[in-house]
């Protein structure tokens, strides 16, 4: 007995000797899982170097790869881009590229998108006009991408081709828009061959009733909708689409310059499935309980919800 329990003892000092202590004690595939987590650059200037193990790890491994060019100063990106990610576009899942950087190396980028093959997540922060349309419009090739945020601080112009080239992402998902000077811009109701698969959209910048009108019109497959400011226009309410958002459950809308009837009527078109809204701020005299109240004596089936920003 005391024999047995002498031997448990000593197996247990042993498991316990055995636990790591020290990071390069993980087994590579722990440590490829924690690398999934830092971004690409870091793991490069990080670890490369460190040993022999780590550098086959950095590149041999196949894990996949956050590429955040908001850490990579410009002198830096183009022997990390020459050096490491050329022959790694395809590990990439993750991409965020912003409009500091020398357009020399977007361009880079835009020569090799077809080898984007695992890219599942892309935040474009005020590219400029002409490189976005063109990467935009090769990101149509790629069915892995599923989350986009673009920020576009640009002329009225060249928005109706972002709305356009966007809805046209074969595998969209997530879409978070952020529009600096609004979401003004003149867009036409989608054709039969024009819907996209959104099911997440979230819109940043003063949008009216006549162009989210015609952005649900691509949306058909929407479940969740925020606008960040919904403001009225001077359109005759009957010309305003009426089409129903059959899978949009719930909606946030913060209020802008918009009165009750307004958005009732728009409602009445569109959240014919809505079950639950998220009202924040009003621009005009009505506090957004007087919102509620008007919404729910129309919708009392419908839950609402007060946010206060």
């Amino acid at each position: 007995m005391q024999q047995a329990k002498r031997r448990r003892i000593e197996n247990n000092s042993k498991e316990i000797r055995t636990v790591p202590t020290r990071f390069d004690d993980l087994s590579n595939e722990i440590i490829c899982e924690v690398f999934e987590y830092l971004d690409a650059y870091d793991v490069y200037t990080s670890f490369l170097n460190l040993n022999i193990r780590f550098q086959n790890l950095v590149l041999h491994s196949n894990f996949p790869l956050r590429i955040d060019m908001f850490l990579v100063s410009n002198r830096s990106f183009h022997r990390y881009y020459t050096r490491f990610l050329l022959r790694r576009l395809h590990r990439i899942h993750s991409l965020c590229l912003l409009n500091s950087f020398p357009m020399a190396l977007i361009i880079l980028l835009l020569q090799n998108t077809s080898k984007f093959t695992r890219l599942r997540y892309l935040l474009l922060d005020q590219i400029e006009l002409v490189y976005l349309e063109n990467l935009l419009l090769a990101l149509t090739t790629i069915s892995s991408l599923s989350s986009l945020n673009i920020i576009y601080n640009g002329s009225e112009s060249g928005k109706s081709n972002i709305y356009d080239l966007i809805f046209r992402l074969p595998m969209l998902k997530y879409c978070k828009m952020t529009f600096k000077t609004g979401f003004d811009a003149n867009l036409p109701p989608a054709d039969n061959n024009s819907f996209s698969p959104i099911k997440y959209l979230y819109l940043k910048g003063e949008c009216k009733l006549n162009i989210l009108s015609s952005i649900l019109s691509y949306t058909s497959q929407l479940r969740y909708l925020s606008v960040d400011t919904l403001d009225a226009d001077a359109s005759d309410p009957s010309e305003i689409l009426s089409v129903a958002s059959n899978y949009l459950l719930r909606a946030s809308i913060s209020l802008g310059k918009i009165q009750p009837e307004q958005l009732l009527s728009f409602m009445s078109r569109h959240f014919t499935h809505l079950n639950m809204l998220q009202l924040s701020k009003s621009a005009n005299n009505l506090d957004v309980y007087q919102w509620k109240a008007l919404i729910f004596s129309h919708t009392p089936h419908l839950r609402i919800v007060i946010s206060h920003h």
